[in-house]
């Protein structure tokens, strides 16, 4: 068994993809009121392990989901949709099994989670961050007294 948490890749069928529990059991919710909306999106293959809190973007063409780049160029495929809830092994090398991942899609989420700067600010430029046009296109808002993110 790749790993021994009951959620690990090994129950979906895949024991060569690995996810450590510290990747996947990141508690990235601050509140849950107002609740979350939490949905199941397919995990672009070939990104490797991608850690609880990171910013997603839809693929136009196929559909699926992968690491939000706020340096790449403003295509339909890079606007931030949602941030992942837990880590997901999508695989390197030419990987091509899609992989299912659950994403919030509105929530409250702490600074300091991966992808939200524990800092309050804006700007990150890694795969995945939440930078000033993922705060804006998620409609989300930074409360760094709280040291939360609200969208």
């Amino acid at each position: 068994m790749a790993n021994s948490h009951p959620f690990s890749d090994h129950q979906f069928g895949y024991p060569d993809y690995t996810v450590t529990p510290e990747q996947f059991d990141k508690e990235i919710f601050a509140g849950y009121s107002p609740p979350p909306r939490l949905e199941g999106v397919p995990l672009e293959p070939n990104n490797g392990v991608l850690e609880a809190g990171i910013v997603l973007a839809r693929v136009a063409a196929t559909g699926q989901y992968q690491p939000y780049n706020a340096n790449a160029a403003a295509t339909g495929d890079n606007i931030p949709r949602c941030i992942l809830r837990s880590g997901v092994d999508t695989g390197s090398g030419g990987a091509t099994k899609v992989r299912p991942g659950e994403a919030v899609f509105s929530g409250v989420l702490k600074l300091g989670a991966a992808g939200v700067p524990g800092d309050g600010t804006s700007g990150t430029t890694s795969a995945g961050g939440l930078d000033d046009a993922a705060v804006t296109a998620l409609g989300a808002r930074v409360d760094t007294v709280r040291g939360i993110v609200i969208f």
